[in-house]
């Protein structure tokens, strides 16, 4: 995770400083750190931090009426104002206007995604979203506290498909959602991190990542040619149990470096009901359906014979 700190003036670096008594982002699971529309099937909801139940979390502004309120106000570029010089994140605080100071990957699709004190000292902070003005690019979080001071800084948090934030312990904690799909050949990650708001700091309390369900046999978008992705790769497996391998056929679809499959039976039998989506890694399993193997689609996403096709399972 990077924290980015920026100032107008090194008069007002003193501001901008981490406040004493910041707590360094930790794993609770271990002692130490781990190593668009999706085309295909999700990961499955990961469990809350241990030891809690997370709850929704509805989360207010303050009023108008309050001495210590802060807004936030996310500003697009006009056409008297093309290059964006006036546009950014502003904090606005008792009749002042103070600039965010941050890095944005762009000042255009900058959004306040949230305004609420989650650090708990009274003052409204703020989280951003930069969505790259791009659905196939993972929208970036950055989280503003609020101060009394002259100067607002941004601390990025991570890329992700999903924010969410929710109470863990009776305090707001953000979750969010990591991929790596894409214009990529390389296999699936999913990470889950919770963010709770600590003395004008967010920090990891913690990190899970998805992992993936043993298979027997795989096929995997890394073993296709990506200058030829018309071309066809093949897994020989017996799925129904007749003693003759069937095929687990596919091609490669650039775009998301998934492999858009079908299996062909050995007596000729065609299924390709499998196609609504691709799968980075197409699996074949040990347990069976009707006596048929299982089929894996990345981590633990089931699909299953319902008697004339391979289907993907309902989630429960």
């Amino acid at each position: 995770m990077r924290a980015k700190w920026w100032c107008l003036s090194a008069l007002t670096l003193a501001a901008c400083e981490p406040r004493a008594g910041t707590v360094s982002a930790v794993s609770r699971g271990s002692s130490e750190a781990h190593a668009p529309a999706l085309p295909a099937t999700r990961v499955k909801p990961v469990a809350p931090p241990s030891g809690s139940a997370a709850e929704p979390l509805e989360l207010g502004n303050t009023t108008s009426a309050s001495a210590r309120a802060i807004r936030y106000e996310a500003v697009e570029p006009t056409e008297d104002d093309p290059d964006g010089e006036k546009a950014g994140v502003f904090a606005k605080r008792g009749g002042s206007t103070f600039t965010v100071q941050e890095p944005w990957p762009s000042v255009r699709c900058l959004s306040v995604f949230l305004e609420s004190d989650l650090d708990g000292d009274g003052l409204i902070d703020a989280l951003i979203e930069s969505s790259a003005c791009s659905s196939y690019v993972p929208s970036t979080y950055f989280f503003v506290a609020g101060t009394m001071g002259d100067c607002f800084a941004a601390q990025e948090l991570e890329s992700g498909v999903n924010l969410t934030v929710e109470t863990w312990r009776g305090r707001p904690t953000a979750v969010l959602e990591s991929n790596n799909e894409g214009y990529n050949q390389d296999r699936p990650r999913s990470v889950t991190r919770w963010f709770a708001f600590q003395r004008g700091r967010a920090v990891v309390v913690d990190e899970q990542r998805a992992v993936e369900v043993g298979a027997l046999a795989n096929l995997r978008s890394e073993q296709f040619d990506f200058a030829k992705p018309d071309q066809e790769k093949v897994l020989l497996f017996d799925l129904d149990g007749d003693g003759k391998k069937d095929a687990l056929a596919g091609t490669l679809w650039q775009r998301w470096g998934r492999i858009m499959w079908q299996v062909r039976f050995a007596d000729g039998r065609v299924s390709d009901s499998g196609n609504s989506g691709g799968c980075k890694r197409l699996g074949v399993l040990a347990e069976k359906t009707m006596g048929y193997r299982d089929l894996v689609c990345d981590f633990d996403a089931r699909i299953q014979w319902n008697g004339r096709s391979y289907v993907p399972r309902a989630p429960k």
